[in-house]
């Protein structure tokens, strides 16, 4: 059963990312770690991972190998952009690299002056420069190790899909 789901690679990168994105949510929402600028922009390409997936799951189905493969290097390409996104949050943890302007939760100018004032009071301050939680390396360092195994497992599949 196991060697079978490795070879479905589709499908367990839709559940690889799924993953990744539910412990982040749940970090945000069951532990109260409020994610900065840089932790959000972290999430998306697993969103693309899982829609790349998904088409390839598809591709697999209707039996069309060309499109198949390019998920495969699709998947690959997201995995590797949020390890890359991840480096670099991480190197703006530990202070290697400076951290982009204004990495703190956006806030919105709609409403009257009280409301503004009462949203920036009620919005926990965060910026990309402090680990909201480390256990040997912070989130970000963990999500490039994360991201990167996903990015090897889907260009394994893609080597194995071109036979290169």
């Amino acid at each position: 059963m196991s060697q079978k789901l490795f070879n479905m690679p589709h499908l367990l990168s839709i559940l690889y990312a799924q993953i990744a994105l539910g412990m982040a949510l749940l970090s945000q929402y069951g532990f109260g770690l409020h994610p900065c600028d840089l932790c959000i922009m972290q999430r998306y390409p697993y969103v693309v991972a899982i829609v790349a997936g998904l088409v390839g799951l598809l591709a697999w189905k209707k039996r069309k190998k060309a499109l198949f493969g390019v998920m495969l290097i699709a998947g690959a390409l997201t995995y590797l952009t949020t390890a890359a996104i991840a480096a670099y949050h991480a190197a703006v943890e530990y202070g290697w690299v400076q951290g982009p302007a204004g990495c703190t939760p956006p806030d919105t100018l709609m409403g009257t002056l009280e409301d503004l004032y009462a949203k920036i009071m009620s919005t926990p301050a965060v910026t990309c420069d402090e680990p909201a939680f480390v256990f040997l390396l912070s989130m970000a360092g963990w999500n490039f190790i994360y991201a990167f195994i996903g990015a090897i497992y889907m260009s394994y599949h893609a080597k194995q899909h071109y036979g290169a």
